[in-house]
């Protein structure tokens, strides 16, 4: 009963404070570009969240799912093939992903951001998944290892740190700054998550 408290009010607290970072983040972007840039904004982010939906193929909670029984059941060597093989996974599918967008970065373009975008930035976009496929298959492991305050810490430092790549970057290039400032949020998450999954989970050989 006690860690269920404990785990409670640790993803209470990280949720407390990436909602209060959200509405500041949310103030000054509004200040800064605008509803046509805030708009803009949305769309990309709901186009990597889309394509990382479809692009991740559900490994991240087949991960969860697969590596919590083997670690339940102690089998080291399960846990280790499965972690493998979902990090392998993700790499790959985010690779194709990647190769696919670059392909169709028109079409895309035109279907998801409303032919406001560029190549270029459908191509980071395209990157930005790759890292994000990445960072959700090693916030899966965590997760089925029950690593509560590791996620939490991650759910915390993405949100203020995304934020402040944002601001950042439209201050010093305006909307144009958007695409660098979501992209530079996905490497941050990749590099947390895998941060924590080095740190906290057990190496099996």
């Amino acid at each position: 009963m006690k860690s269920i408290f404990k785990a409670t009010a640790i993803l209470g607290s990280s949720s407390v404070i990436s909602v209060v970072a959200g509405l500041i983040s949310a103030k000054f972007m509004a200040q800064m570009i605008g509803p046509n840039g805030i708009g803009y904004l949305a769309m990309m982010q709901g186009f990597l969240a889309l394509a990382a939906m479809i692009a991740g193929l559900g490994v991240s909670a087949g991960t969860v799912k697969t590596v919590a029984k083997a670690v339940a059941d102690n089998d080291e060597n399960s846990v280790a093939s499965n972690q493998k093989a979902a990090i392998a996974l993700s790499l790959i599918s985010g690779l194709t992903a990647l190769f696919l967008v670059s392909i169709f970065s028109d079409f895309l373009n035109r279907l998801m951001l409303d032919g406001q975008g560029a190549r270029y930035e459908i191509f980071l976009l395209g990157i930005g998944l790759v890292f994000t496929l990445l960072a959700n298959c090693f916030t899966g492991i965590l997760n089925a290892h029950h690593n509560i305050k590791a996620l939490a810490q991650i759910a915390v430092a993405n949100t203020v740190l995304n934020a402040g790549f944002l601001i950042f970057f439209v201050w010093l290039s305006g909307i144009k700054g958007l695409i660098f400032g979501i992209v530079g949020g996905a490497i941050f998450n990749f590099l947390a998550s895998f941060y924590f999954y080095k740190k906290k989970i057990p190496t099996v050989n």
